[in-house]
């Protein structure tokens, strides 16, 4: 079953800091199973900087 709640990803990652707040928001939707709302993430901040290895690694891994 499909989780209802809703990923909203607001704004830009404009700076590292709000980068590092998305990617750890995946990070815990990923912890949690939630993974397609975590690849939507990961998949946003790769639009950005598509050479982040962490979140390579992290989208590797669901």
């Amino acid at each position: 079953m499909l989780s209802s709640s809703i990923v909203t990803v607001t704004g830009f990652a404009q700076t590292e800091k709000e980068a590092e707040v998305m990617f750890n928001q995946a990070k815990d939707l990923f912890a949690n199973g939630n993974y397609n709302q975590a690849i939507i993430i990961y998949d946003y901040i790769l639009e950005i900087a598509p050479n982040n290895i962490s979140t390579l690694k992290m989208k590797g891994a669901v």
